[in-house]
């Protein structure tokens, strides 16, 4: 078979949208094919065999306009399930219900249940959430800014965890929590946009995995 060169690039979009069927069998395709799927895998604090259950979603927006996602109907029960989605990193979706927290991956529609908190079964908080990759680590990060809608009753304060160890600590934040709106990874570090007190303007600060 003849060498493929193709960009790195390419190859990695490619792949990365692959379905992880697909990506176990192309991994005897080149050895660097083989190095590239054998390193994401690593990745993952979630084995790719563990993911148990097939998840789907409906989505509706501000406008209250309701969106669907297809699927292949079976004989399968099928339950509707209020949640909140908390942050993505790498494909995977960090989803809150009740206090329970999964990790979703809509590629092979499985998910699977990898944190417990009390508080998020408390409606007087407010949560934000965030998902993100520690390369020295080699481990996912979840982290939770958390106000109660009384603060002498239940504060403010951040929380983060690896999805390996699941041991929640407190970490310094340096702006005001009620500050702070929905957030995205990016290059393995979480952004969060703020609200300037006083200016109407906002402003975004970085939260990268070497902080938590």
């Amino acid at each position: 078979m003849a060498d493929l060169d193709l960009p790195n690039e390419i190859t990695t979009i490619v792949l990365s949208n692959l379905p992880v069927k697909s990506l176990l069998r192309f991994k005897c395709i080149s050895k660097p094919w083989n190095s590239w799927i054998s390193s994401r895998r690593r990745q993952g604090a979630i084995a790719w065999n563990s993911w148990n259950s097939t998840l789907f979603f409906r989505f509706i927006n501000q406008q209250l306009t309701l969106d669907e996602l297809n699927y292949t109907s079976s004989d399968d029960d099928i339950y509707l399930l209020s949640c909140s989605l908390l942050g993505s990193c790498d494909g995977l979706i960090l989803i809150n219900r009740n206090e329970h927290i999964y990790l979703w991956n809509p590629t092979t529609q499985f998910y699977t249940k990898v944190l417990e908190l009390d508080r998020l079964n408390d409606d007087g908080y407010s949560i934000r959430g965030g998902l993100c990759f520690d390369s020295s680590k080699n481990v996912y990060k979840a982290v939770l800014i958390m106000r109660h809608q009384t603060p002498d009753y239940g504060g403010e304060f951040v929380i983060v965890t690896s999805l390996k160890d699941k041991r929640w600590r407190t970490v310094k934040f340096p702006y005001d929590i009620c500050s702070v709106c929905d957030g995205i990874t990016l290059h393995g570090r979480l952004h969060y946009r703020l609200r300037v007190k006083k200016k109407d303007e906002s402003m975004w600060d970085s939260f990268g995995p070497c902080k938590v």
